[in-house]
């Protein structure tokens, strides 16, 4: 599969998900050979692509890092620490 185009400007979006019916949160493993040799866990996140929202950014992520469907329903934080 090819690499979207990068976006115009850097964004990334980190997705929070807790179940509605334990209350635990999604947390994905990144193996010790991607992390410098030591397994991590993290939450589902990545870059924006260009052309793509916020919202779909996320959901895209934690289909592809979590392998799940997920609705984003809120927004938590927008940072911005840009300088054109």
């Amino acid at each position: 599969m090819r690499e979207p185009r990068a976006p115009e400007f850097p964004a990334f979006a980190w997705v929070i998900i807790q179940s509605k019916v334990t209350g635990k949160f999604l947390m994905v493993n990144e193996p010790a050979g991607i992390a410098g040799g030591k397994p991590r866990y993290w939450l589902p996140a990545g870059r924006v692509d260009a052309g793509e929202g916020m919202i779909e950014a996320g959901e895209r992520e934690a289909l592809n890092e979590a392998g799940i469907e997920v609705e984003i329903t809120g927004a938590l934080n927008f940072m911005n620490d840009y300088e054109m």
